[in-house]
This record gives C-alpha cells, structure tokens and sequence, in this order.
C-alpha cells in the first residue's frame, strides 16, 4: 500500500522473518534479527540493494518490556558515504543524504504486540520528536497531517512478522536524525 505525501512516496508493506543463510543483524537489546541488506529486484529495493544503517530498541523501561526493534536501511552508495562512525554524532552531510535519499525502515514486533498499539506508538514517539524541531503551529499542523496518512496507510490488519516503511525523498524536516 502507497501514498503520495507532498510529493513524496510513503508506503507500507509486510516482511517475512529473514530466512535461514541470510546475512543478519541482532538488535543488541531486544536481539531481534534484521537482514543486513535488501537486495535489488524486490519490492522494496526494486533498482538497488539498500544497506542497514542501524537498528534500536523502543522498550517501556519501567516495565522492562521491549515494544519493537527498529532498521533503518539506505541506498549502498550513501551509506559509503557515511562511513563507519557508528558511535559519533551524526554529520550534517549524513543528515542531508538520509533526507534526500530513497529509505527503508523496518518494525519489527516483540514478542506479539499489537501493530495497532505499535503504530499508535510509534506515532506518538515520532510526533514528539518532530515537534522539538518544530518552527510553530503551522509546521506542527503539517507534521500531524503527514503523521495521519501514514497512520492510514498502516491501518490495515497485518499478519506478518515485521512491517517495512518505505520513505523516498521525504520532506527534508520530516525524519530528524
């Protein structure tokens, strides 16, 4: 499922748990599993392979539950662009090129959450964030209305192990790193 948001493609689809020989990597809290790289010719990574850039835990802390495990995967060449600074603050030039760049972010459950509370979260998680860099009402009223369609573009019922989230060029305040 797709839509266009300000000229922009967003776009949801269901994943399949990586299959056994596939290149992984283990969230280092939940140890959920994400395929290290999305080979081109699929649907997600139609004309080139996308690389995993990272992945995290969102976890309620008080309780000690993990909620979901998040990969965000790039095009190779921009990735290369980055380089190996994992533990570094981000550089602007990063910035740009994940803001101007096609991107893959994949969720992927733990244990059996509701995709209904893990999209409502996730929402919310992501709301908050993008109001912090927030220049006003306006900017806010954008960002909710951008938050809505991609709340209806995953409203439907899933069945699948993860679900992946396809962002291509993006508006460039939409994802602040």
């Amino acid at each position: 499922m797709a839509t266009a948001t300000g000229g922009a493609m967003l776009g949801v689809a269901g994943c399949e748990p990586p299959v056994p020989g596939m290149r992984v990597v283990k969230d280092p809290l939940s140890n959920l599993e994400h395929p290290a790289a999305l080979e081109a010719g699929s649907l997600l990574a139609p004309q080139e392979s996308l690389a995993l850039v990272g992945c995290g835990t969102r976890a309620v802390t008080f309780l000690n539950y993990y909620v979901y495990s998040v990969a965000l995967y790039l095009r190779e060449e921009d990735r290369r662009q980055w380089g190996n600074r994992y533990a570094e603050p981000l550089p602007e030039a990063f910035r740009e090129a994940v803001n101007q760049s096609p991107r893959v972010i994949r969720l992927t459950p733990y244990r059996k959450a509701a995709f209904s509370h893990l999209r409502d979260g996730f929402n919310r998680a992501l709301f908050a964030r993008l109001h912090k860099s927030s220049v006003g009402p306006e900017e806010d009223e954008r960002i909710r209305g951008e938050l809505q369609e991609l709340s209806q573009v995953w409203s439907w019922s899933y069945n699948w192990s993860a679900i992946l989230i396809i962002f291509a060029l993006l508006y460039e305040s939409t994802i602040a790193l």
